[in-house]
C-alpha cells in the first residue's frame, strides 16, 4: 500500500529545482511530521537542505509568504529530534538559518523567532548556539527592534540564553523594563509573563543585578504586586527576590515603602499562590539582612506574630521586637510577639542575648501606658525567666524598685501625654449634626445641650493647638451613588432618608467654630461610621508618630465608639474626652460613657486632658 507521505515528500524534493511547492502541498505534508520515523525518512531523504532552498528562491516574493511560514514551521518541528539539530547547525549554518529573522515578512520572522527558541531549549544545541554569541546578538537585535508581535517570541529563547550567558546587553534589561512600565503592556499577560521570566534570570547574574537596579526595575516590577493575576505577581516576586541578593536592591526595597508593604502582605496571606508567597518571604529575609530593612520589614509583619515566627529567624524577631519597643504604637505587637518568641528555649535565648530586655519589660510592667501593655509586659518576664537563673537574677534586683515606683504612683489619675505624640480626632463635627437647620440636629440636640460639646472642643482644640498636638478632622461624606448594604437599616439608613452629609453639600462642611487651621489634616474620604475604614488615617498617624489618639464628636453610640474601638484594635493608646462627646440621646451618653469608653480608652474631661499633656 502507497505512503501518502513518503510519495508527497518524494514530490517536494524532486521539485525543489523548478520552484517552491505550493502551500497546500507544504501544509498537508507538515501533518505528517508529528511522527517520530516520518521526520527521521524526512531528514535522510534531505527535507531540512529542500526546504532552505524553496525558501531562499521565494523570499522576495510576497505571495510566498504563507509558503514561507509553513517552510519555518517544519523546520522547527524537523529540529525536535538530534539529527534534525545537527543538520541544521553544522551542515545547513547557523548563520544561514538566522538569515531567517530578517525576512521582509513580520509573520515569516515570528515563526523564525519561536523556531530559534525551541532550538536553544535542548540541552545538546547550547554550546553551537552559544558558539559566537550569533544567536543572542540576532535575538536581541529583534527583541530591540522589530514589531511587537514578533519581538514577544525571541523572550523565551533569550531567557534560556541568559542562563548561559550572564553578559546579557544592557539595552536588552532596559527594553523588558519599558515594556512592563507600558500601562498598555502590562495588561498583556502573556507579554508579561515572559518578559518576567526574562527578567528573574537575568537579574539572577550578579552583575545583571546592578543593571536591573540602574534601569529601574525595583520600582517597574514592584508596581506589578497589585497585579490581579498571581503568576503575573510569582514572577514578579522572583524578579525582586532575585534583586535582593544585592546591597543596593536591599536599599531600593526600603527606600520604596509600598514595594516592601506589598510583599510583606503577600507573606502575611496565609491562602497565597504557594510560590508566590514563598518568594516574597525570600525577599524579605533578604532585605532585613540589613538593620533598616529589619525594622522596615518588622512594623508590617510584626501585627501577625504567630506568622513572624515562620518568616524570620528567631534572633531577628528578638530585634525587631527590641526596636519597636522605642515605639509606643507598636507596643502591643511587639510584645505579643515577644511573648510568642519566648515560649521556646531558642526563642527565650534570642531574646536575653538583646542587651537590657529585662530592664525595659520591668519598666513596661509597671509604667506601661495601659493595662493591657503592663499586662503583656509581665507575662513575657515570666516567661523568658524560664529556665534562666541569669534573667531571674537581674529580675529579682529590679522588682523592689519597681513596687516602690508602683506605689508611688498609685492614686495618681493623671498621666503625661507628650504633646508631639498626640492627636485630637474630631469625629463628624458638621452643620448637619452641629447647626439648628441641619437635617439630623434634632437627634443630637439634647445630648449637645447637656455637654455643651460645640464650646468645651472649640476651647479644647485652641489649647491643645498651643501646646503642639495635631488636629484631625474626620467629615462623614454620604455619596447617594453608593451601594453600600449599611444604609438599608440602622444609623446608615436614618443618613440616607434624610440626605444628611451630601458630598459637597453645607450639610457636609466643618462647622465655622472649629474651622480647619491650615497645619489641620482634614479625612475627606471617610463614608462609614469608622473613620480607619478605607481611609489613610491609620498610615496618617503612624507617620507623624503618633501614640496617644483623643476622641471628640458625635456621636458617642454611632461613629465615635466605632472608630475608637478600631483605634484600641490597632494598638493606639485611646482617650476620650468626655464633656467633648454627644449621642443619639441622653440615655446614648450615659450608656456610652459607663460602658463603651471604658472599655476601649481612658475617659478623661477636657480640663484633665489638657492638664496631662506636655
Amino acid at each position: 500500500m502507497a505512503n501518502p507521505f513518503k510519495e508527497t515528500l518524494d514530490e517536494i524534493i524532486d521539485y525543489a529545482v523548478k520552484k517552491p511547492p505550493e502551500y497546500k502541498h507544504l501544509y498537508n505534508m507538515s501533518g505528517f511530521l508529528s511522527h517520530q520515523e516520518d521526520k527521521v525518512y524526512a531528514l535522510e531523504r534531505g527535507l531540512s537542505f529542500s526546504l532552505m532552498k524553496h525558501y531562499e528562491s521565494c523570499i522576495n516574493d510576497t505571495k510566498y509568504d504563507d509558503t514561507r511560514v509553513i517552510i519555518v514551521q517544519m523546520l522547527e518541528s524537523l529540529i525536535t529530534i538530534m539529527k534534525g539539530r545537527l543538520i541544521l547547525l553544522n551542515e545547513i549554518g547557523i548563520n544561514k538559518a538566522l538569515a531567517i529573522l530578517k525576512d521582509p515578512c513580520p509573520r515569516v520572522r515570528q515563526a523564525a523567532c519561536h523556531m530559534f527558541s525551541c532550538l536553544v531549549g535542548f540541552v545538546d544545541s547550547h554550546e553551537e548556539v552559544l558558539k559566537g554569541r550569533v544567536v543572542i546578538i540576532a535575538l536581541t537585535d529583534v527583541f530591540m527592534n522589530d514589531e511587537k508581535e514578533v519581538s514577544l517570541e525571541t523572550v523565551p529563547g533569550l531567557t534560556v540564553l541568559s542562563e548561559f550567558d550572564p553578559g546579557m546587553q544592557r539595552d536588552t534589561m532596559m527594553k523588558v523594563a519599558g515594556l512592563l512600565s507600558n500601562e498598555d503592556e502590562i495588561h498583556k499577560v502573556s507579554l508579561c509573563k515572559q518578559a518576567l521570566q526574562l527578567l528573574w534570570n537575568v537579574c539572577c547574574c550578579l552583575i545583571e543585578k546592578e543593571t536591573a537596579i540602574d534601569c529601574g526595575v525595583t520600582e517597574t516590577v514592584g508596581d506589578l504586586l497589585a497585579s490581579q493575576n498571581p503568576h503575573i505577581r510569582r514572577l514578579a516576586t522572583g524578579c525582586l527576590m532575585a534583586i535582593s541578593v544585592a546591597e543596593r536592591g536591599k536599599e531600593k526595597l526600603i527606600a520604596n515603602g509600598s514595594v516592601l508593604r506589598n510583599l510583606c502582605s503577600i507573606a502575611l496571606n496565609m491562602e497565597t499562590l504557594g510560590d508566590l508567597r514563598q518568594n516574597a518571604i525570600l525577599t524579605i529575609r533578604n532585605v532585613v539582612e540589613n538593620p533598616e530593612g529589619l525594622l522596615a520589614c518588622g512594623k508590617h509583619l510584626v501585627k501577625e506574630c504567630e506568622i513572624l515566627v515562620e518568616i524570620l529567624a528567631p534572633d531577628q524577631i528578638a530585634r525587631v521586637v527590641h526596636s519597636l519597643l522605642d515605639v509606643p504604637a507598636f507596643y502591643k505587637y511587639a510584645l505579643d510577639s515577644l511573648n510568642l518568641l519566648v515560649k521556646s528555649a531558642v526563642g527565650r535565648k534570642a531574646a536575653w542575648n538583646i542587651l537590657e530586655i529585662v530592664p525595659r519589660l520591668h519598666n513596661m510592667s509597671f509604667k506601661g501606658s495601659n493595662q493591657r501593655t503592663k499586662g503583656l509586659a509581665r507575662r513575657c518576664l515570666e516567661t523568658l525567666c524560664t529556665d534562666n537563673p541569669d534573667a531571674q537574677a537581674e529580675l529579682d534586683k529590679l522588682k523592689p524598685l519597681g513596687e516602690a515606683q508602683d506605689d508611688d504612683d498609685e492614686g495618681k489619675d493623671s498621666m503625661l501625654l507628650a504633646a508631639s505624640e498626640t492627636a485630637i480626632v474630631l469625629v463628624q463635627f458638621q452643620n448637619d449634626y452641629i447647626k439648628k437647620s441641619g437635617v439630623l440636629h434634632h437627634f443630637v440636640a439634647e445630648s449637645m445641650e447637656e455637654s455643651q460639646v460645640l464650646w468645651n472642643t472649640v476651647d479644647l482644640v485652641e489649647s491643645a493647638r498651643r501646646k503642639g498636638a495635631l488636629i484631625v478632622h474626620t467629615p462623614f461624606v454620604f455619596q447617594p451613588s453608593d451601594s453600600n448594604p449599611s444604609y438599608q437599616f440602622g444609623h446608615m439608613k436614618l443618613i440616607a432618608e434624610y440626605k444628611a452629609f451630601a458630598a459637597n453639600s453645607w450639610g457636609a462642611q466643618v462647622v465655622e467654630e472649629l474651622a480647619p487651621e491650615i497645619d489641620n489634616i482634614i479625612l475627606d474620604n471617610m463614608h462609614t461610621l469608622n473613620a480607619f475604614e478605607n481611609t489613610d488615617l491609620d498610615t496618617l498617624l503612624r507617620n507623624k508618630g503618633i501614640v496617644n489618639v483623643a476622641f471628640c464628636g458625635l456621636t458617642s453610640d454611632t461613629s465615635l465608639s466605632a472608630t475608637m474601638r478600631d483605634a484600641y484594635e490597632r494598638g493606639f493608646n485611646v482617650l476620650t474626652v468626655v464633656d467633648c462627646t454627644a449621642a443619639t440621646s441622653k440615655d446614648a451618653q450615659v450608656q456610652s460613657e459607663h460602658c463603651a469608653f471604658p472599655m476601649f480608652s481612658e475617659v478623661l474631661t477636657r480640663s484633665n486632658f489638657l492638664a496631662s499633656m506636655e
